[in-house]
């Protein structure tokens, strides 16, 4: 018979394995759906988000100089 410890100790290195293989999975779907390139994507679409933003503020406040 197993003890009271055992059974807790094999259902931790059961959770641990459970994990492992999940992240496992998760990393070999991450590589072959190719989402690096859809974030990297992404971020290159906020990078351009962003600077044109900065770059409408800018020009409307030069504008807004050369009206006054």
């Amino acid at each position: 018979m197993t003890s009271h410890k055992n059974k807790i100790s094999f259902f931790i290195y059961a959770a641990i394995g459970a994990i492992f293989a999940g992240l496992s999975l998760f990393t070999t779907i991450f590589e072959t759906l190719h989402f690096e390139v859809i974030f990297s994507h992404l971020g290159l679409m906020i990078g351009l988000l962003i600077s044109a933003s900065v770059l409408i503020g800018i020009a409307k406040s030069f504008i807004k100089e050369l009206t006054n």
